[in-house]
């Protein structure tokens, strides 16, 4: 289920949902995705449902720098069994 958090300030994320239970009565955002996406700590946001969604015909992941290059030329196949288990909803 993709979520949308909105901060007070009216930053905007889309994040998804897997089901998984939570510790606490927050949401939790797993910590290596909450810094990719600029996604401060213990921020307070408003939580919606976003339904309806167009279906993608394109999704591209790209290296960040030449060592990620070399990383994933070297486990082309382990990279891509994990990034299939974590895609949700793009």
């Amino acid at each position: 289920m993709e979520l949308e958090l909105r901060s007070r300030n009216h930053d905007l994320w889309h994040v998804a949902w897997s089901g998984s239970a939570s510790t606490s009565f927050a949401i939790e955002v797993a910590k290596p995705l909450a810094k990719c996406i600029s996604l401060p700590n213990h921020l307070t946001v408003q939580v919606r449902a976003v339904g309806n969604l167009p279906k993608a015909t394109l999704v591209t992941i790209e290296p960040n720098d030449v060592d990620d290059w070399e990383v994933l030329e070297l486990n082309a196949e382990l990279a891509e069994d994990a990034i299939l288990k974590q895609v949700f909803e793009v």
